[in-house]
Formats: structure tokens, sequence, C-alpha cells
């Protein structure tokens, strides 16, 4: 006993100051051999339903920190401007006419439009097969000044219409001059659904970042599980501009209950246990222009909403908390942001506060509690 006793006992805080030297130098290794490493990869994932606007996200990601799009490029997706005008307009003549059989509208396509009705249907909206010319591009620009296309439009919501519609219709007279290019602009709003898997790698500040964009309908799901191995973030998009739309491929399915199902499973799949997780609610500019006129009430799973549906601020706090709710783990946190997918501006900004979350938690998970 007595001997034990004479045993010099440590210093509490010498042995304190020893682990934080200690654990500085394993945060400053890792971080110096996260910098060096060819090897050292960031897989970033997209996934959101179809429509949610992460394909525009990719899009951006690629322009902002990729190669970018060459003229060549851009002009190989002209073809597809050319396609998303002629489906807009036929979806909106289409819609126009069976409603007004219906009943459901009481205007209708004057019949001195008929002929221009009829050929607009016959086109083949391709975009390889049909170029517009400036004589059916008149032809577009009367159809879509039409009363009963206004109202329709007005009412795009109850049946599936692209959101770049209106944005290419008034630029109409452009996109019909002979030497006409898409534009980067245009490129981020020509609707394509993703089908497959595309990729771009990026080095960002000496990481590299593998980002992984995915079809989100239905129908593509099942592709989803060969991109779940090491994952390093899950970007989780959801359209806010969605609360009262419907799906593309199930017109009675609500496209914001959709969401909230899809990243419900998502955000607690064992596959992504270890994953970090950051959410985007994009379309905010859809969305500022729509609760204007339509209430969030109008989605089933915000009915209960008891605030000033016009403001902003409460309405998206509300649906982010809607969100958050859905992540069953303690150990698990979910960076949101409000975005529009076709600023560049704000999706670099963001990227870049995502970029340092993503580091941050690759830290915890290589070191435990060293960022809490």
């Amino acid at each position: 006993m007595g001997l034990c006793s004479s045993i010099e006992q440590p210093n509490a805080r010498d042995v304190y100051r020893a682990d934080e030297r200690r654990r500085n130098f394993e945060v400053n290794d890792f971080l110096k051999k996260a910098r060096q490493s060819e090897n050292k990869k960031i897989k970033c994932l997209l996934l959101g339903a179809g429509g949610s606007g992460k394909s525009t996200v990719f899009k951006q990601l690629t322009g902002i920190y990729g190669k970018g799009y060459s003229n060549e490029e851009l002009k190989a997706r002209t073809p597809l401007v050319h396609s998303n005008v002629i489906q807009a307009i036929q979806n909106l003549i289409i819609q126009a006419l069976d409603w007004f059989e219906s009943g459901t509208i009481v205007h209708k396509i004057p019949k001195d439009m008929d002929i221009h009705c009829e050929r607009l249907l016959d086109l083949e909206a391709t975009g390889f097969y049909d170029r517009i010319d400036k004589e059916l591009a008149s032809i577009i620009k009367k159809m879509w000044n039409c009363q009963a296309i206004q109202i329709c439009f007005a009412r795009r919501h109850e049946f599936n219409l692209q959101e770049s519609a209106r944005y290419f219709f008034e630029k109409i007279d452009e996109i019909a001059e002979p030497n006409y290019i898409a534009s980067i602009e245009d490129h981020l709003r020509v609707r394509v659904p993703t089908t497959g898997l595309i990729q771009q790698t990026f080095t960002i500040l000496g990481n590299e970042f593998t980002i992984m964009d995915v079809g989100g309908q239905r129908s593509e799901r099942k592709k989803w599980i060969h991109c779940m191995d090491n994952v390093t973030c899950v970007i989780f998009v959801a359209s806010l501009s969605g609360f009262n739309e419907f799906l593309y491929e199930d017109y009675k399915s609500n496209r914001m209950v959709e969401a909230l199902n899809l990243f419900e499973e998502i955000v607690n799949c064992e596959w992504f246990i270890n994953s970090s997780f950051v959410l985007f609610l994009n379309k905010l500019d859809l969305f500022k222009e729509k609760i204007v006129s339509h209430p969030i009430t109008e989605c089933p799973r915000f009915s209960n909403y008891g605030g000033n549906v016009k403001d902003f601020e409460a309405t998206t706090h509300y649906i982010r908390s809607k969100f958050e709710k859905l992540n069953k783990s303690d150990n698990k946190t979910v960076a949101c942001h409000i975005t529009c997918a076709t600023n560049k501006k704000m999706i670099s900004v963001v990227f870049d506060t995502v970029k340092d979350h993503i580091l941050k938690e690759a830290i915890n998970i290589a070191i435990p509690g060293m960022l809490m």
C-alpha cells in the first residue's frame, strides 16, 4: 500500500493538455491527408422526386465548378428548347379543349384559330423534326395570348405543364431566329426528365467531389440502389411550389406529399447512416408567386397550418419543420437551405456552405466528437 501511494499521480491538467495535443494532431493529420491524398473522394448523391429541380442544381454545379458549357454543347441542346415550347403549347391547347367540352371553363378557343390548333397539335414535338421559324412563332404567340389559354395557364397546377413555359413563350421571337443558339439560362430551364445516372467530378479547394444525379420519377428509383455505396453526402431536393401540384407519372398523387414520404424513407435509410444530409427546399421564386393566390393548406399534409398563408418566412419555416421532424435519428442533423436552382449566384453561395458542412461531417466521422 505504501509503495503504491508513493507513485506520483499525473496532474489532471497535464493529462487534459496531452489529450488535446493528441486530438489536434489527429485533426491536422486528417485534414492534411484529405487535402493531399489523390484517393480522397467525396461522393454527393442528388435525390428527390421528379420535377423537384435537382437536375437544374446538377447543371448549375457543372457550370460553376466543372468545365462549363461550350458553344457546341449549347447548340446541341437548342432543339430541346424548340421541343419544350411545342410540348407546352400543345398541353395548353389540349387542356383548353378538354375543359371547355367538360364545362370546366366557359371560354373557348376562337373558331378562327382552329386551323392553328390543328397545325400545332400535328407537330412532332421532338425538336429535331420541327424547328420553330418566324411563321410558327407568330402562331404560338397568338395562341399564347388567347383568353382560354391564359385561363388554363393560371390553373396550371391542376395539370402538368413544364414550369419554364412562360419563360420560353416570352422569348419566342428570339427562339425563332435562324441563328438562335440556346443560352446557359435556356439550358437550365429546359425540362428533360433524368433517366439512369449522370455524374460529374470537380476539384474544389483540393477536394475531389463527385456529384451524381439520378432520375426522380418512380420508375427510375429502383436504380438508386446502384449509387448508394460510400455516399459522403445526400442532397435531397424538394419543390416548395409542389404543394398543390401532382406527379408527372401519377395525376392523383400530390408532389409535396410524395417528397415528404420519399425524404422520410431516405433520411432514415440504413445505407446513409454515416452520410451527411442536406435539404434543398427549391423553387422559392415560384413558391413566392404561388402563395399570393394559393394557400399551402391546399396540400393535404399542411391542412392544419394556422399561420399567415401569404407570409413567405412563416410558410417556409412551417414546411421546413415538417421535413425535419421526419428525421428519426438523434445523431443526424439535416442542413436545410431555401433555394432557387436557376439562380447561379445563390447556388454558388449555398454550395460553398454545403461543402464546409460535408467536410466537417467527414472529420466527425473520422474523429468522433471533435467538431461538436
